[in-house]
């Protein structure tokens, strides 16, 4: 009796088990986007360089994986980033402003700042600069 039992078992394993590797979705990579507009954008000294903390609010909700990428900037003394986060895979709902809001930051260091006066943040529909 105790050997049925373990077959069943692992016969309802291997069942269960088969439509995981074929078939189905297949995930797909979204890009990272530029957020939709930027709120705050602050500099916060330290000992070793600065903190860059950015704020801005999503289109909808769900955007996840926020990120300062660096851009070129033509001007010198000038840093310049984008605030890019991936988007949901599928539609979601817009709700409150408040409750899209997303937060990021990163450090640079005193080199990274060498002779830097300004930094820019870019989203898709607005741009905020802090004066260094």
């Amino acid at each position: 009796m105790t050997r049925l039992v373990w077959l069943a078992l692992a016969a309802t394993l291997v069942a269960t088990g088969c439509g995981r590797g074929g078939g189905g979705t297949v995930p797909v990579a979204i890009a990272p986007t530029p957020a939709a507009k930027i709120r705050a954008v602050d500099l916060a000294s330290t000992s070793t360089g600065a903190l860059l903390t950015a704020r801005a609010v999503a289109p909808t909700q769900g955007y996840w994986n926020a990120a300062l990428v660096p851009q070129e900037s033509d001007l010198p003394g000038r840093l310049a980033f984008t605030f890019a986060a991936t988007p949901p895979p599928g539609p979601a709902p817009v709700l409150t402003e408040r409750s899209r809001e997303i937060a990021v930051a990163t450090y640079l260091s005193l080199r990274e700042l060498a002779g830097v006066d300004q930094i820019t943040v870019q989203g898709a529909d607005s741009t905020h600069a802090v004066n260094f």
